[in-house]
């Protein structure tokens, strides 16, 4: 019995079984009793992560090989959608492997193996049985289908970028992201860590637009490595970096991070500022805030200040002294559902006005802490015109004292396409490789 494929059912079936289910959190819990090699525990988690993020399709080729007189059981079902992902999905698994496996797993829960089995090597002799929607009659439909994502989200891509470029979305939004690095500048240099990776066995390139990035691969479990242990880096995606060089804190400064856990771009702004002046860091959820001070306490950062705080109510002591606010909003999303397998499922395209709404409120509330000719950077990591260009004109139509200032003037390589025609960020994963992310940068004249 291969224990990886045994780990990623019992994780699967549990994440189908819990309330309010977080798919990491199960993972790395059941990651951290087992003893599987480092090969064992990434392809455990690309079994977890693959097989819920191509759900809707690998249920539609079930249905498909199933009679609708027959009831799938649950167990059956999952250990389908996991064989059925290393059949068709999966480019690394040879068949054979991936029906006897799931066979043998199968037999063990008792989840009618014959059954299992027969599906399993229907497949793999006569390929993909589903007949999809034509994509020239009814694009949306068959991307959503073919990808695995809700229509809603495939149709608003559809509607504003067309079928090409919306295909391409959709793709993204299915490749597992690599790992990206921030190197500590306060205590090391980035091309002294590539080095120490490269003499680990990973491999580590610079990246196109931060100057403190690091892509690697062949990465042991990052919690091993010596240069994670010793404070030198943390895993942060480039477009997360690149809001704290548009933000562009000084050493010395006042900063309020009114959005902060789990403390990437607050620990990010503390190495920027030399670990000088105060950094305000504010969340709703105590966990959150506690990840923050261990992040700063790893990498030897000691200007942050944690509060519990709702950033849409105004800290009294900070109000009109900020010399900069960084609204880091809750939004849907939709710029790193490649990060987050489970993520497309527990959306609703209704609740997107609602977040609009929450994140003029931080904004509302932010714009009391920024001093005269000081500095406010709105972010979310999404593409809605909502909350994206929505948010900001509805902002600067209450607020006529602040204007954006161009992307590029503080992210000197940014390229045409990652900035917006009114100077705001604006990356995808599909065109710059990196988590989907907008934010504009503002400043408050006299």
């Amino acid at each position: 019995m291969n224990t990886c494929r045994a780990l990623a059912f019992d994780v699967l079936r549990e994440f189908s079984r819990a309330e309010n289910p977080e798919l990491k959190d199960i993972l790395d819990d059941a990651l951290r009793e087992s003893e599987l090699s480092s090969g064992d525990r990434r392809l455990a988690a690309e079994l977890v992560y693959g097989t819920v993020r191509w759900r809707r399709r690998l249920d539609r080729i079930i249905k498909e090989c199933v009679s609708h007189r027959f009831s799938v059981k649950p167990a059956a079902r999952e250990l389908l959608r996991m064989g059925i992902h290393q059949l068709m999905i999966m480019d690394r698994v040879p068949p054979h492997a991936a029906i006897y496996e799931t066979v043998e797993l199968a037999k063990r829960h008792r989840a009618a193996p014959g059954f299992v089995n027969a599906v399993l090597r229907r497949i793999q002799r006569d390929g993909d049985p589903v007949r999809y929607p034509s994509p020239r009659k009814n694009p949306i439909a068959h991307l959503a289908l073919y990808y695995s994502l809700p229509n809603w989200i495939v149709g608003r891509w559809v509607e504003r970028n067309g079928p090409e470029a919306a295909a391409e979305m959709c793709n993204a939004a299915n490749a597992p992201p690599g790992m990206t690095l921030r190197v500590n500048t306060m205590r090391t240099e980035r091309d002294a860590v590539a080095t120490r990776l490269e003499q680990a066995g990973a491999t580590a390139v610079t990246t196109t637009y931060s100057p403190d990035a690091l892509r690697v691969g062949r990465m042991p479990p990052l919690t091993e490595a010596d240069v994670f242990r010793e404070g030198l880096c943390v895993v942060q995606d480039e477009s997360s970096q690149l809001v704290t060089h548009l933000l562009d804190p000084q050493p010395g400064e006042t900063v309020l991070d009114l959005c902060a856990a789990p403390g990437g771009k607050t620990t990010h702004i503390a190495e920027r500022m030399r670990d000088t002046g105060v950094i305000v860091a504010c969340d709703i959820a105590a966990g959150g805030l506690a990840r923050v001070r261990e992040n700063a306490e790893r990498l030897g950062l000691s200007c942050i200040d944690t509060r519990l705080h709702n950033g849409r109510h105004q800290l009294t002591e900070y109000r009109g002294i900020a010399d900069r606010v960084l609204v880091d909003a809750p939004c849907s999303a939709l710029g790193i559902l490649r990060r987050h397998a489970d993520a497309r499922w527990g959306k609703e395209e209704s609740a997107i006005a609602g977040l609009a709404n929450e994140q003029l409120r931080l904004l509302d509330a932010a714009a009391g802490h920024v001093k005269p000719d000081g500095v406010l950077v709105y972010g979310v990591c999404t593409d809605t015109p909502e909350e994206t260009v929505g948010t900001l004109t509805a902002f600067l139509d209450k607020h006529p004292s602040f204007r954006v200032e161009p992307a590029s003037d503080f992210i000197p390589a940014l390229s045409g396409d990652a900035q917006t025609s009114d100077g705001a960020l604006s990356v995808t994963p599909h065109r710059h490789n990196m988590d989907g992310f907008y934010a504009a940068r503002l400043r408050r004249h006299q």
